[in-house]
């Protein structure tokens, strides 16, 4: 059935973010599927290998015609290059983005910045960054990233 979703919440696009939340998480179940199913295996194999509530149709097609075409396999290698190259990871956590950017927005407010240097600010009163490179502090004092 539809949803009865408001279309905003926080200032973010709620279709959106169900819908990349989504793909991500298709994206990644058919990374498991191909991991534990078909790397190291001959088409022979994987398609012994069907998991459940996988149709077979569905499942050779994944085998003959996305993880062993050319086009998608180039694609592939482009893509693991790219991430090698990398050097600063992601560190997010369990939590996806959207959900920190939504914590953000309705967390408490941060500590008021003093001129008398607590908080890092400086005599203009413009924060400046922590040792550790971190600025923004939760009202606990526990960084959030």
């Amino acid at each position: 059935g539809e949803w009865n979703l408001p279309q905003l919440v926080g200032g973010l696009n709620v279709k959106r973010a169900l819908n990349s939340q989504c793909a991500a998480l298709y994206r990644g179940w058919r990374y498991r599927l191909k991991e534990e199913n078909f790397v190291g295996y001959s088409k022979k194999q994987a398609r012994a290998r069907r998991p459940p509530g996988v149709e077979q149709a569905k499942w050779n097609w994944l085998i003959d015609d996305f993880w062993s075409d050319p086009k998608q396999k180039e694609i592939s290698n482009k893509n693991r290059r790219n991430r090698r190259k990398q050097t600063i990871k992601h560190s997010n956590g369990a939590k996806s983005t959207a959900r920190i950017l939504e914590e953000l927005i309705n967390a408490p407010s941060t500590q008021p910045v003093t001129k008398d240097g607590d908080n890092n600010a400086n005599v203009d009163g413009n924060v400046n960054a922590n040792d550790d490179g971190h600025t923004h502090i939760q009202h606990d004092e526990d960084p959030i990233y």
